[in-house]
């Protein structure tokens, strides 16, 4: 092996509670939040993988089709069109029909949302990185 080439090797270290809590007291508060942060992901995933309560199930069932993609494509060309100013009155009146079902929609999707968290006992921030669900994301 020459020089230049560099080889990774796996280390494991074996700490005690009271080792990570004396790390976590010489950090920053904005680092212990983020260290929270990524622990209440860990645990949000761990609580996720393991078995599902009924309700937790039922929540699942809701979340993952809450939005129906027929209504979510069309508003999307609606939206493109309207952007591009090339609307008719009949369909600027189905986008306004359709933002309504949608705005429905994500609101139920966010209620479930926020009672799964609530089962869980984790932010519904850590349910939705959990779920793989941008903050930003409408729903499908």
């Amino acid at each position: 092996m020459t020089g230049s080439q560099k080889v990774s090797i796996p280390v494991q270290t074996e700490l005690d509670l009271d080792s990570v809590l004396k790390g976590l007291d010489q950090l920053d508060a904005p680092e212990v939040e983020q260290f929270l942060h990524q622990v209440g992901s860990v645990l949000a995933r761990k609580r996720g993988a393991g078995h599902l309560s009924e309700r937790e199930s039922e929540l699942m069932m809701k979340i993952n089709q809450a939005i129906p993609q027929q209504e979510k494509a069309r508003f999307t060309v609606l939206t493109h069109q309207s952007e591009e100013r090339q609307l008719s009155l009949e369909e600027h009146n189905e986008l306004t029909g359709l933002t309504a079902v949608l705005e429905a929609c994500y609101a139920e999707r966010l209620k479930w949302l926020v009672e799964l968290a609530h089962l869980r006992g984790v932010s519904l921030e850590d349910v939705m990185i959990g779920l793989e669900i941008g903050m930003d994301e409408s729903g499908g």
